[in-house]
């Protein structure tokens, strides 16, 4: 039995974006980001060292546009998808182990093996 938590409740979930990181994201990904309340999600499990990435890319703009975002994006559709409890669970379960027991880890690719694949460039 699959158990939907809705854009009204729960804390984990598609971040809040600006305009500008938002737009990076494919037309399809936005239309399903704005049915639901902006949250941390498995994109930000992923992406939490973003500020690093970024600062080592040249093209920062290009690079998000066409890697990052369509890659982030994929992610929070994927878990809009397939929200349950369980998965929510599963989420702050794996925050929790990268915030405070692991930050280098990368227990999101061990746990959620159906998350969209990681381009090259972001491995």
């Amino acid at each position: 039995m699959k158990i939907m938590i809705t854009g009204a409740s729960g804390f984990i979930g598609p971040r809040p974006l600006t305009d500008e990181t938002f737009n990076a994201y494919l037309m399809s990904t936005q239309e399903v980001l704005i049915t639901v309340r902006p949250r941390p999600g498995v994109g930000s499990i992923q992406f939490r060292g973003e500020q690093k990435l970024l600062s080592n890319l040249d093209t920062v703009k290009i690079n998000y546009a066409n890697i990052i975002g369509p890659h982030k994006g994929a992610l929070e559709v994927w878990y809009v998808n397939n929200n349950t409890v369980k998965l929510y669970f599963i989420c702050i379960f794996l925050t929790i182990i990268i915030i405070i027991i692991s930050p280098k880890s990368r227990p999101h690719e061990l746990i959620l093996k159906e998350l969209p694949t990681t381009p090259l460039g972001l491995k």
